[in-house]
């Protein structure tokens, strides 16, 4: 069972920081989960919304703003390089969401997004996931060799998931013991998301079959772990 940091460790540290994601592997993550979206200039940074609004002292939309305003206004707010630097020299492994907005797709996220993971050397132990998965076959056009999954909200219900995918997300509520089965079957892991840690759902979802965990808190689901 892996234990996947959400957006580092949103609990524990300002979110999509790099202060989260080693409050992350503290805490016990094999993996930290992460947002990208690219600003107006183009450069992939790690941020969650589409505006900035929430986490930085700025407002407006990040497609709006260019980068040199952003690192000016919001030092905290890492590059997706910065993330890859930080990543290279550790074990910790990466969960890439490329976050896409469905009024105003951009096309130009994937191309920006594999040459850096190329670059530090990160992309064997990343597996890059969305919403968006015309996104994720793009990715897999670009470099095959790279490991995706497609994430599936509450709207939409994880049948027929591409078979090139190294895994699934899908919402923890439709998880079952029948659709683990199947992902296992094609050499498929799944993922579950979504949902509070505690005794009783981490159990069900331990029994269900899953691969792997997100929290906020990952020494939460350390705890629940190690007692079950």
């Amino acid at each position: 069972m892996r234990i996947v940091g959400h957006r580092g460790a949103a609990a524990l540290a300002p979110e999509n920081t790099i202060v989260a994601f080693g409050a992350g592997v503290e805490a016990g993550a094999d993996d930290v989960e992460f947002d990208v979206q690219r600003t107006r200039d183009g450069v992939p940074i790690v941020i969650h919304d589409d505006t900035l609004d929430r986490t930085t002292p700025l407002h407006g939309a990040v497609a709006a703003t260019d980068w040199a305003s952003i690192r000016a206004g919001a030092p905290h707010v890492p590059s997706l390089d910065e993330l890859c630097a930080w990543a290279a020299s550790r074990s910790v492994g990466l969960v890439l969401e490329l976050k896409q907005r469905f009024d105003a797709r951009d096309g130009g996220l994937v191309p920006a997004v594999l040459p850096l993971l190329r670059s530090h050397g990160v992309l064997e132990r990343t597996v890059v996931i969305s919403f968006d998965h015309a996104s994720l076959e793009q990715l897999h056009g670009a470099g095959p060799e790279a490991r995706t999954a497609p994430l599936f909200g509450r709207r939409m219900r994880p049948e027929g998931w591409p078979a090139w995918s190294a895994g699934i997300h899908p919402f923890h509520e439709w998880i079952t013991p029948e659709l683990c089965a199947r992902a296992h079957a094609g050499g498929q892991y799944v993922h579950a998301w979504g949902f509070e840690p505690d005794r009783a759902s981490v159990a069900r979802l331990v029994s269900a079959g899953v691969d792997s965990l997100s929290a906020d808190d990952p020494r939460r689901l350390v705890r629940l772990l190690a007692s079950s």
